[in-house]
């Protein structure tokens, strides 16, 4: 697991410096709906490659993936980590971009400040409730809850 997020960081961090220019130079509403839309995409597809790498059986259906095969869906899995990276560096900017037109100019601080409090929280708290479901549930039913 710490592999995937180091990775979604790695690649975060190289695409965070232009996603801002692509931010102030297409229209964010179209951006955001143009990443939103792949991202869920990807997510659907991860989540189908993750249950291939992970479950034995579907519905009482057998699952038999060769060693090969794996190493495969194990690359797939990867670069639909990175896509999913590079997608939400595009979308966060824009994101951030709409709040000034969304709020009074003397109400920004606040907004942004509220905006930034809230993602650190739910991050922490995401992290938090993962961990616990995995500790619960188990890796395979962690991955249908998740995605």
């Amino acid at each position: 697991m710490l592999t995937p997020a180091l990775l979604f960081f790695f690649i975060g961090a190289i695409f965070t410096p232009f996603s801002g220019v692509i931010a102030d130079t297409f229209d964010r509403r179209n951006i955001m709906i143009f990443s939103d839309a792949l991202r869920s995409i990807n997510s659907i597809v991860e989540l189908v490659v993750a249950v291939l790498l992970v479950q034995t059986s579907f519905i009482g259906i057998p699952i038999h993936i060769s060693d090969p095969m794996k190493d495969i869906l194990i690359i797939v899995f990867y670069v639909l980590v990175s896509v999913l990276a590079m997608l939400d560096v595009l979308f966060q900017p824009s994101r951030e971009g709409t709040i000034p037109s969304l709020v009074p100019k003397e109400e920004l601080l606040y907004a942004n400040a509220l905006d930034s409090l809230t993602f650190s929280a739910l991050t922490f708290i995401g992290a938090a409730l993962g961990g616990i479901l995995i500790s619960i549930a188990g890796v395979v039913n962690y991955i249908y809850i998740h995605m």
